[in-house]
């Protein structure tokens, strides 16, 4: 996993953002447990969210169908995998 700046947010839908500019990726940790991995995010993207008034609207209008992604975890607190040998043995 990539390290990235973790950063608790004040929202009714996410809990945590965290951003890593020399890949543009950034993780969107969700108040049901399940967290998002978007890719080619620009950190002016990254930092209006966090400077959102409301991360959720700004997510639906700025972020949601809008970037790649991938499924990290599951709202179980489980991870996904996108590969079959990625699974555990």
């Amino acid at each position: 996993m990539i390290p990235m700046n973790r950063t608790v947010v004040d929202s009714s839908m996410l809990i945590a953002v965290s951003y890593d500019s020399t890949s543009e990726e950034m993780d969107l940790e969700f108040h049901s447990g399940a967290i998002y991995r978007f890719f080619d995010v620009p950190h002016a993207i990254a930092q209006a969210l966090l400077d959102a008034p409301s991360k959720g609207k700004f997510f639906n209008a700025w972020i949601r169908d809008l970037f790649a992604f991938e499924h990290v975890r599951d709202h179980g607190g489980r991870r996904t995998f996108s590969q079959p040998s990625e699974l555990p043995a």
